[in-house]
């Protein structure tokens, strides 16, 4: 599972990314996998929790279970060009029915966020959004598409406005059900995603 934030600079210059490859591992406790002393990885480990009780998406991260989440903080800019100046927290829950994805991103400017976008399957990704790859592995929707567009691509601008799509296909060829929210604070934007289990398999 790959997640991407994406901060537009105040200047109309290009945009900032912090990107970060979490590998997920859906967990009954709350743990978090790490590296050993001294191992090298291209990803950081964390663990999804499973939860009895889920979040209510409502864009506000105030959830006990949001709480009991562990938290992926460390994003780097693209190309592993140093951590993002702007923190970004990602927080990942699982039950029998959907995955649920929170997304924190703090920013000294929430007046300032771009929010262009004002459709489903529009330029999203321009604007200050979320973007969340997935890549379930012997998963038979992906295996009907080129080897290079195996993953699922969802994205949400600060707005609420979201896009998906499979690979690099066109966004129109793949609308799944799921439900995404959005708030916005003195400091930060909150993003909370519901992904049913049953869309990425049909």
């Amino acid at each position: 599972m790959t997640f991407q934030t994406q901060t537009a600079l105040r200047a109309g210059r290009c945009c900032l990314a912090a990107m970060v490859f979490f590998g997920i591992c859906l967990c009954a406790q709350d743990t978090i996998m790490t590296k050993k002393e001294g191992q090298e990885l291209p990803y950081v480990l964390t663990a999804a929790l499973r939860t009895a009780t889920p979040p209510e998406i409502d864009g506000r991260l105030d959830d006990a279970c949001w709480r009991e989440a562990a938290v992926a903080a460390d994003f780097v800019l693209l190309g592993g060009r140093g951590y993002a100046t702007a923190k970004t927290e990602a927080r990942v829950l699982w039950d029998a029915d959907n995955l649920y994805i929170g997304m924190r991103c703090l920013d000294a400017n929430p007046a300032l966020l771009k929010k262009t976008a004002d459709k489903r399957d529009g330029l999203v990704c321009a604007d200050d959004c979320v973007e969340i790859f997935l890549t379930p592995p012997n998963n038979s929707v992906l295996a009907r598409f080129p080897a290079s567009s195996r993953y699922f691509h969802l994205a949400v601008n600060a707005a609420g406005v979201r896009l998906d799509e499979i690979g690099s296909e066109s966004p129109t060829t793949w609308n799944p059900r799921w439900t995404v929210r959005t708030s916005v604070h003195g400091d930060r934007w909150e993003a909370e995603l519901s992904i049913p289990w049953a869309e990425l398999k049909s």
